[in-house]
């Protein structure tokens, strides 16, 4: 249960940070993931400021409240981020994880404080129906998670150092945030994208690949005559390869390999094995759709030269790939045929402008160093609910 007014969550395959293209990268990817909106300028008076920004604060009780909603977005989300000190201490691309974690954190409230300040800036107010919305929403909070008792309901903010007066206010500058971004760039606004933005976007921030793919773990259950089984909620049953399947599928493996190193042909390899057989002329993932797939393959992808193969081994957990850069293609994201890769395109293209654009802005937030410097991530409750 949540607001939508943030930006969809990506949630069907792992995460691996340690080996995703770049920090800037894995820092665009989950800045567009999850967009929480900090900014408050009505917080609790007693509360110091955390972050100015103009007439904007983030007081250190949001803060706080920040950090464990975003640590409970963070580890719901990716597998490969979990509340345990070997994640917290280990080693992602010279920062331990908690340094990555509050790095994170930071970055995303800081650009969401920017937002709320420029939204009210621009003379822009919520409408009547969207002030509703939010009340609605929290009534509805108040009766699923707290038996319809606003105090029970406050008890549990209290320990992220909130309370529903100041959660409200924090939903009505998150959709401030947001409104802000789509003003700025959607029809008729005064930064609209344009094919000129889509072009470069494209070209900067997508790869290409055909694939072999060889499966290695599990298939659909099948009745005698070929028709796949349900269980008793209308699921369709999966069962693990028998012995025999997996020796085929290794004998299957072992031929590709050797196909591809004596130089044959890329699709006739794949026509002849793969068990995946969908956009043959290749798939298409940027660093913010590549956990709509499995990211070891696609970060795999970014590595390669343009016409190179290689082996990506998943084969305790999904199955063989064997996966091949090609160039681009002129306007993909407008083509009929590959729009289930480009399904969010505009979306993520103004997400990453937004970004941009907020955090060249974030140079005048005036910030509470001593307080900053005394939150620690990986000691805050986690927040799974209250958001």
């Amino acid at each position: 249960m949540h607001l939508a007014t943030h930006s969809t969550l990506l949630y069907q395959s792992q995460f691996i940070p340690q080996r995703i293209y770049t920090m800037k990268k894995f820092l665009s990817l989950v800045l567009s993931a999850v967009v929480l909106v900090g900014g408050l300028s009505s917080c609790k008076k007693e509360s110091p400021a955390a972050l100015t920004y103009g007439e904007t604060v983030v007081t250190e009780a949001m803060y706080t409240y920040y950090v464990s909603t975003y640590k409970g977005r963070y580890i719901q989300t990716f597998s490969d981020i979990s509340d345990t000190e070997e994640f917290w201490t280990s080693d992602i691309g010279g920062k331990t994880g908690e340094e990555m974690i509050e790095e994170l954190i930071y970055k995303n409230v800081i650009q969401n404080l920017v937002a709320a300040e420029e939204y009210r800036k621009a003379g822009l107010t919520l409408s009547k129906t969207e002030e509703s919305d939010i009340d609605t929403y929290i009534d509805s909070m108040i009766e699923e998670l707290a038996g319809g008792s606003r105090q029970t309901l406050n008890g549990h903010l209290a320990e992220f150092g909130i309370n529903l007066d100041i959660l409200r206010e924090s939903l009505r500058m998150e959709r401030r945030a947001y409104l802000y971004r789509e003003y700025l760039y959607g029809e008729g606004g005064p930064e609209a994208i344009d094919d000129d933005d889509r072009d470069e976007y494209f070209k900067e921030s997508y790869v290409r690949f055909q694939q072999i793919f060889i499966n290695t773990v599990n298939v659909y259950e099948t009745d005698k005559d070929g028709y796949y089984v349900q269980d008793e909620n209308g699921s369709f049953k999966i069962r693990d390869l028998t012995e025999e399947e997996k020796a085929a599928a290794n004998k299957k493996i072992d031929d590709v390999h050797r196909g591809l190193e004596a130089g044959e042909d890329f699709e006739k390899l794949q026509e002849k094995y793969s068990d995946s057989k969908e956009y043959k002329t290749g798939y298409y993932f940027s660093p913010a759709t590549s956990t709509s797939y499995l990211t070891t393959v696609v970060s795999a992808a970014f590595d390669l030269e343009e016409g190179k193969w290689t082996y990506v081994d998943a084969t305790g957990t999904t199955g063989a790939f064997f996966i091949k850069r090609l160039p681009l293609e002129d306007k993909a994201y407008k083509d009929e045929k590959l729009s289930d890769f480009f399904s969010t395109f505009d979306e993520d293209l103004m997400t990453e402008l937004y970004g941009t654009k907020l955090e060249e802005l974030s140079s005048g937030i005036v910030k509470n160093d001593e307080f900053l410097d005394s939150v620690s991530v990986k000691d805050a409750p986690i927040n799974y609910y209250y958001y």
